[in-house]
């Protein structure tokens, strides 16, 4: 039912179960052919790190279902990467990492509470693909980065080449970091370009080609 009326994928409805319903969310219940009333359903940490998984054997209310409006709408990580990828000059998966460090996006496992996006160091913890994130922070990030990104490629002269004067002025800054680091030698276009790609989370080629050595 809520794929047909909401569009909502297996994944995003994890994410409504996690959330419960004082945060907006779904309650799901176990053994409702069995025992009556139900129990409820709650994601822990002992499960299995598949999170669908322990989903597939839920039962849900289906006057709760009929009449649910979310608060929050989600998009799992591998599809967000591959909607962002589909960008010029953006690395997906790098972008993700890049707005998760800058605290502008959040990554939501419902086992783990979160994924290697946030928790690199911890081996053990789910892939940042298998995370769901809100879509109104990702809409967000849209609305304000990639707005920008086509407005400064619509201000820029045919023959320009794409130079990028936000990215010029941050590749500046970051080389003036690295003048003082070094003691004065100055850093190649290269090694600026690679960490400002790291940190927007663009293609390294895409960085060159809209940045100079002005420094």
């Amino acid at each position: 039912m809520l794929a047909a009326r909401l569009g909502a994928t297996s994944e995003e409805i994890a994410g409504w179960v996690w959330d419960g319903p004082k945060l907006g969310g779904l309650r799901a219940y176990v053994n409702a052919n069995e025992l009556d009333p139900p129990p409820r359903f709650y994601y822990s940490e002992s499960m299995n790190v598949d999170y669908l998984a322990d989903l597939m054997a839920c039962w849900f209310d289906a006057s709760e279902i009929a009449s649910f409006t979310p608060r929050e709408r989600y998009i799992c990580g591998k599809a967000l990467i591959e909607r962002w990828s589909k960008h010029p000059g953006i690395h997906g998966k790098g972008l993700v990492l890049a707005r998760l460090r800058e605290s502008r996006l959040l990554d939501i496992h419902p086992i783990y509470g979160g994924t290697q996006g946030t928790f690199a160091e911890e081996d053990n913890f789910p892939p940042l693909e298998t995370g769901l994130f809100p879509l109104s922070l990702v809409r967000a990030i849209e609305d304000e980065d990639f707005e920008a990104q086509g407005d400064t490629a619509k201000a820029n002269p045919v023959g320009h080449l794409n130079h990028d004067p936000d990215l010029q002025a941050r590749a500046n800054e970051i080389a003036k970091r690295l003048i003082a680091e070094r003691k004065y030698r100055r850093p190649t276009r290269d090694e600026v370009a690679k960490l400002l790609a790291a940190e927007r989370g663009m293609d390294c080629a895409t960085v060159l080609r809209r940045i100079r050595k002005q420094w």
